[in-house]
């Protein structure tokens, strides 16, 4: 005969229920923790330069979750099929360029061809130009409002750069456009905690004292090239942009430029001009005229003003 407890397994079947109900509860702090840890990518990509390779980068290698893309300019004024146009365009240019350098010295047996090709080449800029709608700063502010109160942890500025001024297939701005963007959109620029510049010679001294460091007041890592960067599509450059968005997070929670330095090493290696100014304060680069106290690719500038340069007005 067996006997059986019934206050024993009233105490038992509570405990059973208690753990459970503990562990469910465990499981859900788990779940929300973890959730609360994935860390929000805004991103704002300035995509002058027809880039979509690039683009996509930046859609695999960071997590989806809790992400947003804003491309300026914005896929509902340049879809993806006026994209493909504009690159067939700048194709056509570049093989018609190539036939017109046969026309130096213009001599009577190449005059006729010679004024075909520059001919097609002017028809050609007309019809970049109807294509692109002139994208300039003005619609370039129209389009980054489109962002409304979202705040923006990643900047990505991809163009040709020469002396503060940015073009590609797509769009052309100049600094003073993107100084214009940031007081009226304070949001786009102001939190953003990395800056990407995609452009040749945008991460020299010169260029992050005198304009990302003021445009970006929050920003702890900026990165840019100190020579002529890659194109967009050559593989040195994806590789690139893979290696730097695997690391982000970490260049970012370092805690001394030590911890840097093997980062900014495997950067160098995928043969991309990089610049790394961390913390506002440290400057990486590969440089030997930057070196400091014989620390490879460290030097220490002084920490950068947040106030914008007082711009001289346009004489009437």
């Amino acid at each position: 005969m067996i006997m059986v407890n019934h206050c024993f397994l009233r105490t038992l079947m509570s405990h059973v229920v208690g753990t459970l109900a503990f562990a469910a509860f465990l499981t859900g702090a788990v779940s929300a923790s973890a959730t609360e840890r994935v860390v929000r990518n805004n991103i704002l990509f300035f995509d002058l330069n027809n880039a979509e390779a690039e683009v996509a980068q930046f859609e695999s290698e960071l997590p989806s979750e809790n992400r947003q893309l804003f491309l300026v300019p914005s896929l509902s004024r340049f879809d993806p099929e006026r994209r493909k146009k504009i690159l067939a365009l700048h194709r056509n240019t570049d093989e018609l360029i190539a036939k017109a350098s046969s026309c130096a010295p213009l001599t009577p047996a190449n005059r006729a061809s010679c004024h075909a090709v520059w001919d097609e080449l002017r028809d050609l800029e007309v019809r970049r130009e109807l294509l692109t709608m002139k994208f300039d700063g003005k619609l370039a502010l129209d389009d980054t409002r489109m962002i409304g109160d979202s705040v923006v942890d990643i900047v990505v500025i991809s163009g040709h750069h020469q002396r503060k001024f940015f073009r590609g297939e797509l769009a052309e701005l100049h600094v003073d456009d993107l100084f214009a963007i940031a007081k009226a959109v304070p949001n786009a620029f102001n939190h953003a905690r990395t800056v990407i510049l995609l452009g040749c010679d945008t991460g020299t001294p010169q260029m992050l004292t005198e304009v990302f460091g003021k445009l970006f007041p929050a920003a702890e890592l900026i990165v840019g090239s100190e020579l002529p960067a890659p194109t967009r599509d050559e593989p040195r450059n994806l590789s690139f942009i893979r290696e730097l968005l695997r690391n982000e997070s970490q260049l970012l929670a370092a805690a001394a430029p030590d911890d840097i330095t093997p980062i900014y090493q495997r950067l160098l290696a995928e043969r991309w001009p990089v610049t790394l100014l961390w913390k506002r304060e440290y400057f990486f680069s590969d440089d030997w005229r930057y070196w400091e106290n014989s620390a490879h690719g460290l030097r220490v500038i002084p920490r950068i003003s947040t106030t914008e340069v007082p711009r001289k007005k346009k004489r009437a």
